[in-house]
């Protein structure tokens, strides 16, 4: 697999900074008493609000508590998608090691997609699936179509929202044309619930000019991007 680069390489934490009662949650031993459905559920936290910070043997732990809650109840879309998330971190952490990191990440792709045909409503799984797919580069329709319906079943959902609009800025040209007025509803809603947040990732993308273009009826973006030289006006 081809190493990531460094936009790809981005914790969840940076959606939803950890705060301190999350890092006291984190910082406490898993416990050996600890059932496998209760650890895979702190599993969650430590994705979200740790990333790279556990070490490999958390990791493994994690693993080893998914892989037993799966056991004994394997289509829980929950515990799949928890198990692709688990398996996409470490994908992530063993970046480094591109045959390990590739044999992850086809666990975690496998793991979403279970987790959609248990569940093809749920939206945040479909994200995952979608940007577990562009993380590895694929943007075939497998792609299109867990974009489409992450949107479809969620519009309203931060996570959906905020990774909409990353991957969005990532793959616009590679997106559908419905797909890419997805990315611009959601570039609107991501803007109405944190202005900055979008403005930063804007920055970090090389995406200025489109955020300032799809929401130029936007009053504070474009006082923003007058302020910054563009000319909206024409």
């Amino acid at each position: 697999m081809q190493a990531p680069c460094e936009d790809r390489r981005r914790s969840y934490a940076e959606m939803e900074p950890a705060t301190s009662v999350n890092r006291a949650f984190l910082t406490r031993p898993v416990a050996a008493e600890v059932t496998p459905h209760r650890a895979v559920s702190r599993g969650n936290w430590l994705i979200a609000f740790a990333g790279p910070a556990a070490t490999p043997e958390t990791w493994s732990r994690l693993a080893d508590y998914s892989e037993r809650a799966l056991h004994w109840d394997p289509d829980d879309p929950q515990l799949l998608q928890t198990a692709g998330a688990l398996h996409w971190w470490g994908a992530w952490i063993n970046s480094n090691d591109s045959v390990r990191s590739d044999e992850l990440l086809q666990h975690a792709l496998d793991y979403y997609r279970r987790a959609v045909r248990e569940r093809p409503a749920w939206p945040d799984a479909w994200i995952d699936l979608a940007y577990a797919k562009y993380w590895r580069g694929d943007w075939d329709d497998e792609f299109q179509y867990a974009y489409e319906m992450a949107w479809r079943n969620g519009s309203w959902r931060r996570q959906v929202i905020f990774k909409a609009v990353e991957l969005g800025f990532d793959t616009r040209q590679r997106l559908t044309p419905d797909n890419r007025e997805r990315f611009y509803m959601a570039l609107a809603r991501a803007a109405a619930r944190d202005s900055g947040w979008v403005r930063l990732m804007a920055k970090e993308k090389g995406g200025t000019f489109i955020l300032c273009l799809a929401l130029r009826n936007h009053q504070p973006t474009r006082e923003y991007c007058a302020r910054l030289g563009y000319n909206l006006n024409g």
